[in-house]
Protein backbone atom coordinates (compact mmCIF):
# COMPACT_ATOMS: atom_id res chain seq x y z
CA UNK A 1 0.00 0.00 0.00
CA UNK A 2 1.62 3.50 -1.00
CA UNK A 3 0.37 6.56 -2.27
CA UNK A 4 -2.41 7.09 0.09
CA UNK A 5 -4.21 4.07 -2.01
CA UNK A 6 -6.12 1.46 0.53
CA UNK A 7 -5.20 -1.98 -0.38
CA UNK A 8 -8.85 -3.05 -0.37
CA UNK A 9 -9.69 -7.12 -1.85
CA UNK A 10 -11.84 -6.41 -5.05
CA UNK A 11 -15.63 -6.48 -4.79
CA UNK A 12 -14.81 -5.29 -1.17
CA UNK A 13 -16.38 -1.90 -1.95
CA UNK A 14 -19.04 -2.89 -4.06
CA UNK A 15 -20.39 -5.20 -1.04
CA UNK A 16 -20.22 -2.60 1.44
CA UNK A 17 -22.22 0.08 -0.95
CA UNK A 18 -24.62 -2.68 -1.49
CA UNK A 19 -25.32 -3.12 2.47
CA UNK A 20 -25.64 0.26 2.65
CA UNK A 21 -28.52 0.57 -0.35
CA UNK A 22 -30.38 -2.11 1.32
CA UNK A 23 -30.30 -0.22 4.71
CA UNK A 24 -31.58 3.10 3.06
CA UNK A 25 -33.90 1.30 1.17
CA UNK A 26 -35.36 -0.36 4.14
CA UNK A 27 -35.41 2.88 6.03
CA UNK A 28 -37.12 4.32 2.86
CA UNK A 29 -39.96 2.25 3.16
CA UNK A 30 -40.48 2.72 6.96
CA UNK A 31 -40.61 6.23 5.94
CA UNK A 32 -42.75 5.91 3.13
CA UNK A 33 -45.31 3.66 5.26
CA UNK A 34 -45.55 6.56 7.29
CA UNK A 35 -46.80 9.37 4.95
CA UNK A 36 -50.57 10.00 4.74
CA UNK A 37 -52.02 8.23 1.95
CA UNK A 38 -53.66 11.25 0.29
CA UNK A 39 -50.51 12.31 -1.89
CA UNK A 40 -51.21 9.61 -3.99
CA UNK A 41 -54.64 10.19 -4.66
CA UNK A 42 -53.90 13.79 -6.02
CA UNK A 43 -54.72 13.63 -9.75
CA UNK A 44 -52.26 11.85 -11.83
CA UNK A 45 -49.48 11.58 -8.81
CA UNK A 46 -49.54 7.77 -9.07
CA UNK A 47 -48.34 8.10 -12.20
CA UNK A 48 -46.03 10.53 -12.24
CA UNK A 49 -44.25 8.72 -9.14
CA UNK A 50 -44.17 6.06 -11.01
CA UNK A 51 -42.04 7.31 -14.15
CA UNK A 52 -39.94 9.45 -11.61
CA UNK A 53 -39.20 6.10 -9.82
CA UNK A 54 -38.50 4.24 -12.93
CA UNK A 55 -36.03 7.58 -14.16
CA UNK A 56 -34.26 7.34 -11.01
CA UNK A 57 -33.63 3.79 -11.25
CA UNK A 58 -32.61 4.01 -14.83
CA UNK A 59 -30.22 6.93 -14.39
CA UNK A 60 -28.55 4.78 -11.05
CA UNK A 61 -28.39 1.70 -13.34
CA UNK A 62 -26.69 4.37 -15.27
CA UNK A 63 -24.35 5.44 -12.88
CA UNK A 64 -25.57 8.85 -13.14
CA UNK A 65 -25.41 10.49 -10.11
CA UNK A 66 -26.11 14.22 -11.22
CA UNK A 67 -29.31 13.04 -12.87
CA UNK A 68 -30.68 10.56 -10.11
CA UNK A 69 -29.97 13.44 -7.39
CA UNK A 70 -31.79 15.83 -9.15
CA UNK A 71 -34.80 13.75 -10.24
CA UNK A 72 -34.66 12.36 -6.28
CA UNK A 73 -35.24 15.75 -5.12
CA UNK A 74 -37.30 16.84 -7.70
CA UNK A 75 -39.61 14.07 -6.81
CA UNK A 76 -39.38 14.75 -2.83
CA UNK A 77 -40.46 18.13 -3.16
CA UNK A 78 -43.49 17.40 -5.11
CA UNK A 79 -44.37 14.97 -2.83
CA UNK A 80 -43.62 17.32 0.21
CA UNK A 81 -45.81 20.03 -1.55
CA UNK A 82 -48.52 18.09 -1.90
CA UNK A 83 -48.50 16.84 1.74
CA UNK A 84 -48.16 20.43 3.31
CA UNK A 85 -51.21 21.52 0.73
CA UNK A 86 -53.23 18.57 1.98
CA UNK A 87 -51.89 19.88 5.83
CA UNK A 88 -53.26 23.22 5.56
CA UNK A 89 -56.38 21.96 3.64
CA UNK A 90 -56.73 20.13 7.45
CA UNK A 91 -56.45 23.55 9.12
CA UNK A 92 -59.09 25.08 6.72
CA UNK A 93 -56.29 27.03 4.92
Amino acid sequence: MGGGQLDVPPGALERRAQRHLVDLLSRLQGYITTLPGDQLAEPGRWEQAIAEHTAMVDAIEARDEPTARRIAEEHMTTARAIRLRHALAGLGW
